[in-house]
Formats: C-alpha cells, sequence, structure tokens
C-alpha cells in the first residue's frame, strides 16, 4: 500500500484500514496522491429528464461558465489573495481550469476539479505541514461533495448518528474515520483551523452553494437532478430557479487613500486583523479593511502606529484595496499602506520638489 499511487475513495479508505491515519501516515498519503488521476474532489452532476440522455443543451454552457468562474474565486480565497475578486491573469486562467467529461445513460457531467484544487493547496506547504494540507484539501472535498454534508461532517461528534444513517460508501467512510483521528480533532480545534475557517473555508462553502445554484438554473425540462450526494426534485429545482442568490459578486477594484480614525481592532484571528475605519474627509463613512500582520506588506513600525493611533484616536492616512460590488457597497477592503499625516505631507512635498526640479529642468533644456 505504501508505494501505491492513491486516485480515487475506495483507495484512500484502504490506506487509511492499513496505515491508520496520523500525522505520519497523512503526510505519506499527501505524497502518494496521482495528481493527474485524482478524483477524490471532482463534482458529479446528473441529469434526469426525457431530452437528456448523454447530453446537453447549449444554455447549460451558460452555467458552467459561471461555476468556473466562481471556482476560480475559491482558488483566490485559498491562496489568500489580498483581491480574490479581481480579473485573472493569463496564467492564472489556465492554471485554475478543469476538464468536463460526460457519462452515458442520463447525462452525466463530472467537473474535474481536484487537479486545480491540489495544484493550489501544494503552493500552501510553505506555511502549513504537508499532513495539514492533506486535512486542508480533504475538508475542501467534502465542501465540493456539498456544503450541508461538509456542515454535518465537521460537528461529526455531535451529528456521527445522521451522517452514519445518511451515507454509506467509500468516501464516507474514509471521511468518518479521518473525523474521528486524534489529528484531525486536534486540527480542527485548532486558532490555525478556526483562523482558515473564517477566513477561507466559510467562503468557499458559501460560493459553493452559489456555484451549485447556477448549474441547476441553467437546466430544463428536468425531473430530478443529483449532485454528488445531494438531490433536487421538481420542487426543489423550481425553488432554486424562482430564488435569487444575492448579487454580492464585486464588478470593480479601486485603490483609495485618505485620513481615516482607527475607531476599533478585532485581532480574533491573529495574525490577521480587522481595522473598523471612519473616513476623516467624507462625512464619517466607515469601511472594515483586513490585515496581515505577518505577510511583510506593512513593516513593524506601521503596525505599531496603527495601534497607538487607535489608542490615542488620532487619524492615519491609509492607502485601501476596496472591492466594490454591483450595488456599490464595498465588498471588502485591504490595508496597502499606512503612515502618519506629517509623513505623507513631508512625502507630498518631496514629491512636489521632485516635480518642481524636473519642470525646471525642461525649462533650462537640460534634460538629455
Amino acid at each position: 500500500m505504501t508505494d501505491t499511487k492513491i486516485v480515487n475513495w475506495t483507495q484512500v479508505n484502504g490506506f487509511f484500514d492499513v496505515e491508520g491515519v496520523t500525522e505520519d501516515t497523512l503526510d505519506k498519503l499527501w505524497k502518494n496522491f496521482d495528481v493527474e488521476n485524482l478524483d477524490l474532489a471532482d463534482i458529479e452532476f446528473k441529469i434526469y429528464g426525457p431530452n437528456y440522455n448523454s447530453s446537453i443543451r447549449s444554455d447549460f454552457a451558460e452555467g458552467i461558465a459561471s461555476f468556473q468562474s466562481i471556482f476560480n474565486r475559491q482558488l483566490l480565497f485559498i491562496l489568500e489573495d489580498k483581491n480574490p475578486y479581481r480579473q485573472l491573469q493569463k496564467t492564472d486562467k489556465e492554471n485554475f481550469l478543469f476538464y468536463i467529461s460526460i457519462q452515458s445513460g442520463c447525462t452525466d457531467v463530472i467537473l474535474k476539479t481536484t487537479k486545480p484544487l491540489i495544484n493550489v493547496l501544494a503552493k500552501k506547504l510553505k506555511t502549513m505541514k504537508p499532513c495539514q494540507i492533506c486535512i486542508f484539501f480533504f475538508i475542501l472535498a467534502a465542501i465540493y461533495e456539498s456544503p450541508k454534508f461538509y456542515e454535518t461532517w465537521t460537528e461529526y461528534s455531535i451529528k456521527k448518528q445522521q451522517l452514519e444513517q445518511e451515507r454509506s460508501n467509500a468516501k464516507f467512510e474514509a471521511l468518518m474515520k479521518l473525523s474521528e483521528s486524534d489529528v484531525f480533532k486536534r486540527f480542527v480545534n485548532s486558532q490555525d483551523y478556526q483562523n482558515i475557517k473564517s477566513l477561507i473555508l466559510d467562503d468557499v462553502s458559501n460560493q459553493q452553494i452559489r456555484a451549485t445554484n447556477e448549474l441547476i438554473r441553467n437546466t430544463a425540462d428536468v425531473e430530478r437532478i443529483e449532485l454528488n450526494s445531494e438531490s433536487y426534485n421538481v420542487n426543489d429545482i423550481k425553488r432554486i430557479k424562482e430564488t435569487p442568490d444575492e448579487d454580492v459578486i464585486p464588478s470593480a477594484s479601486k485603490f483609495v487613500e485618505g485620513e481615516f480614525l482607527v475607531t476599533s481592532i478585532d485581532r480574533l484571528h491573529y495574525p490577521y486583523i480587522k481595522l473598523h475605519l471612519k473616513s476623516v474627509n467624507k462625512k464619517n463613512a466607515t469601511v472594515d479593511a483586513s490585515l496581515n500582520c505577518e505577510e511583510g506588506s506593512l513593516t513593524d513600525e506601521q503596525i505599531k502606529l496603527i495601534w497607538m493611533y487607535c489608542e490615542q484616536g488620532q487619524p492615519l492616512n491609509f492607502k485601501l484595496n476596496e472591492t466594490i460590488a454591483k450595488d456599490g457597497k464595498i465588498k471588502s477592503a485591504y490595508v496597502e499602506y499606512v503612515s502618519t499625516l506629517y509623513q505623507s505631507k513631508i512625502k507630498m512635498r518631496i514629491d512636489y520638489n521632485i516635480l518642481r526640479e524636473l519642470l525646471k529642468a525642461i525649462d533650462d533644456d537640460r534634460l538629455p
């Protein structure tokens, strides 16, 4: 088993039976994943109806495109991108693409999302142990199984009987064995996991609900839909089509610079902190801005300034990266730079002096 490449849930289940579930075995499992053929986080979407037999309507392609767009944002959340709603660069688009397989019988569409997900998680090995990344991956696989299952599974000790009655296959047996292990319990009870859940997993789960709804809305003449372990009847499908999701997808991002009072600091998920800012110049407009104290985008001196000026009730000059929803509201903001008002005025004076010297050089015809 040690040298066997892992591609499916039956093999994961067998691996846990033979090797057990410990930090060392999860390290080994992560290294034994066959990334090219792994299917643990793939999404199976079955459509039943009179006109569906290994075929899809053209409007379903719109649902796939919407799903890809949401999947892109999920991967940026996992990477802890400062602006997960930004326009993707060409390399990002290529790396985030997933393949689609259509099976015979009913229309059975498989979205092969595992490979890009694994490749994104591999980039986090610099800050997390392989065993933690492996658990992180299984939690994401549970979300892609269904957000409802993810919520129940992570509360397994509370809802054990409910899960055991509802699920019985290699996937769920493997996830149950993982959730019963000491290494899993330590991880989900740690502050690191609480940070990941608050900053990444909750958003990924909410976005997955939206992605599922987008797929369902772009079907027609359907009798039943199965998405992994979840089943949707005619009434479920009708309800989803008639109930639009809250339109919170930002349409733009911009940099804003100005004077703000730091009215309070939320450090529940330190080193990630949230600053509650009140604008000095815009009729006391408020905004919540995030900051990772250990990322290095701000110096230790700048971070100390924030705490000191919050206590003193004095304004600071902030440069914020804001993402704006289609309704004009600020979806999120991230601190790019901070300085005292004096430092900002000095910088402006220096910039003005440079401009004045440049204009003088032009007048004197001294430029090359």
